[in-house]
This record gives structure tokens, sequence and C-alpha cells, in this order.
């Protein structure tokens, strides 16, 4: 194996400004894997991974020592864990250079983008049966008609169990608005939202059956009609938060941990609108238990 000098400090620097804008602890970031690495010879050594460039890799011992090799020097299953290797850091450059919430979340922390749109436009996948919504002026504008004897609705589809969900919103006449998250055929949680405050609730999942909707919190506070407001919904497992300002509610139910499909706004009453919509996978923030508990000792 043939010993390199390559900058081994500008690589780790490199590596670890990726961990840290996707959201990683230094921490995790000091967690090297060192594994068995051979070559077609069968010498074999133990190190970790530094790069993969150009058909190169570079590797670097536990004693500081580095050594770089052409990838079809290495054995077929080295060079399927660098196959893999490359595909973890390409999606964590994507990760890196997504949009961040604007908001602070609490309980989870972002993976993923899922979903984005500013409203700039309004895309064919949403379907709005009710209301009358249009884009215009770099927002998504919606209001109930009196003929559909319903509140205005915007919906697509979306496929996922786990995120936060993040959106702007200015109350202009409306009564109410709300951010319903549903399954395949039924309702399952909201976060409504009005002049004097928001709820966050599981919804009625059967409606003519035994099941029941459940507030979980209703926070008030004042939402000054003609002003954007940001909100933030997060779900994990089979809890659900809600935050707009400094106003936080929260609850559990085992129907919030069921996979969801779709997502979408309604409005009550006047108009509303809404932009910067995203919605993002979300992890677990290990420090949730001890903030939860923090939480309900302030309600109390």
């Amino acid at each position: 194996m043939k010993k390199t000098n390559n900058i081994r400090r500008g690589l780790i620097i490199s590596a670890l400004a990726v961990f840290l804008a996707a959201g990683l602890s230094t921490e995790a970031a000091d967690q090297v894997e060192y594994r068995t690495w051979t070559n077609q010879q069968g010498k074999k050594i133990e190190a970790s991974l530094l790069n993969s460039a150009d058909g190169k890799i570079t590797l670097a011992m536990k004693n500081g020592r580095e050594y770089q090799l052409k990838l079809f020097e290495v054995s077929k299953a080295d060079a399927e864990y660098v196959k893999q290797w490359e595909a973890e850091r390409a999606e964590m450059e994507k990760v890196a250079e997504q949009p961040k919430p604007a908001t602070s979340p609490l309980m989870t922390k972002a993976g993923k983008l899922l979903f984005s749109d500013d409203f700039s436009t309004m895309a064919a996948d949403w379907r709005h049966p009710m209301g009358a919504w249009q884009a215009k002026d770099g927002s998504l504008k919606g209001a109930e008609l009196v003929a559909d004897d319903h509140g205005a609705v915007f919906k697509r589809s979306l496929p996922f169990k786990n995120a936060i969900i993040e959106f702007s919103f200015k109350l202009d006449g409306a009564k109410g608005i709300s951010l319903s998250i549903d399954d395949e055929k039924e309702h399952v949680c909201r976060m409504s939202i009005n002049a004097s405050g928001f709820t966050v609730q599981k919804d009625d999942h059967d409606h003519e059956g035994p099941d029941k909707g459940v507030r979980f919190e209703r926070r008030e506070l004042e939402l000054e009609a003609g002003v954007w407001h940001t909100a933030r919904i997060e779900i994990l497992g089979d809890e659900m938060l809600g935050q707009i300002g400094e106003e936080i509610g929260f609850g559990s139910d085992e129907l919030i941990g069921t996979e969801k499909a779709k997502l979408g706004f309604t409005v009550a009453g006047e108009s509303a609108e809404f932009k910067d919509l995203n919605v993002w996978q979300a992890l677990p923030n290990e420090d949730w238990e001890k903030m939860r508990r923090r939480l309900l000792r302030k309600k109390k």
C-alpha cells in the first residue's frame, strides 16, 4: 500500500462541516468508523475512510498514518462499502443545502426536506374542491364560498409518518384556518388557528363510530390581522406539538403515530393567505423528554 501526504486536516474539517450543516453534533462527527480493509494481495489494515474521489480512496489508521489506494485494488466488499459511503455523504450534502426551519423545533430535529412550496404559483397537484383559491403576489389566498356551505379546502398527497411542518399565514378576515393532516380515508390531526390563538388536536377518525376528536391544548395569543405569522407542527411517533411565537401546545394519541397520506389548509369565512410551506422528515431530539417535563411544570 502506498503512503500519501494528502492534507488530512483539510479532509477532516470538510467532513466535519458536512456533519454540522446536517444538524449533527460534533460528538457524532468524532465517532470515526474503523474497519478492516483488504487489498487484492490479501494484506489487511484497520482504518477509516477519509475520502473517495476519482477512483481513489484515502484511508486513515488509528496511529495517524494515511494510505491512498485505487478503488480496484481493494476487495469487492470494500468497494461496496465505499459506494455506500459515497451515497451517504451525497445525501448529507443534500440535507446541508436544503432550507432549514425558520423557527426552532423542540420535540424533533429536521432531517431531509420532504416537500416545499412558496405558493408563488398554484401547482397542479393541489386539490381545491371547495372555496376560492388563487396564487397572487407571492402567496396563496383562500376564502370560503357561501354556496359551498363548507370551509375552503386546499389539499395534496404527501405520504409521511414523522414530520416537521412549517408555514406562514396571514388572517385577512377569516374566522379561522387550519393545517389538517389525513390518512388515506379520514382526518388524523390538525392545528386550528384564529385571531385569539390556536388549538392542536387529534381529529374524529370515524365520524359515526366510537372514535372522538381529542383537543390536546388550546393556547391563547393575539394574532394581528394583516400581519404574517409563522406556525410549526411537529409529529413524532404518537406525539404532536404545535407552536406559534412563544406559545406551545402538545399531546399524544396512538392515531398520531399512523402513516399519513395528505395535508392541506382550510379557511372558514373571509380570506386568509399562506406562504413558505416546508415539510421535513422529523428525527428524535434527545432533549425532548427533559423539555417536555419542564413545559408540563410551567402549565400547572
